[in-house]
């Protein structure tokens, strides 16, 4: 089995060539941005994990560069998010 460091890029370069090839419509080059963007991002997470020095640093890392858990431990996302539900 190959090293996940090998995988992880490999699927990064198999995401780009798949956007590469999506047509200039709207709705293809919004899903394909998103594609990019988080197909991408697994060889970079993959990275930070195994540079962190201690499972704190890597928790750390994580709580500040995830944004999904930006927006949930932000006091003014959660406010702000209650008042759309009513």
């Amino acid at each position: 089995m190959k090293d996940l460091r090998i995988r992880t890029k490999e699927f990064a370069l198999r995401v780009i060539r798949l956007y590469s090839s999506l047509t200039t419509s709207i709705e293809a080059q919004v899903l394909g941005k998103q594609l990019l963007r988080s197909g991408t991002s697994v060889g970079a997470h993959y990275r930070e994990a195994i540079r962190a020095r201690s499972n704190a640093e890597l928790a750390e890392a994580y709580l500040y560069h995830d944004p999904m858990t930006k927006k949930q431990n932000n006091p003014e996302y959660t406010r702000s998010q209650q008042s759309y539900r009513h």
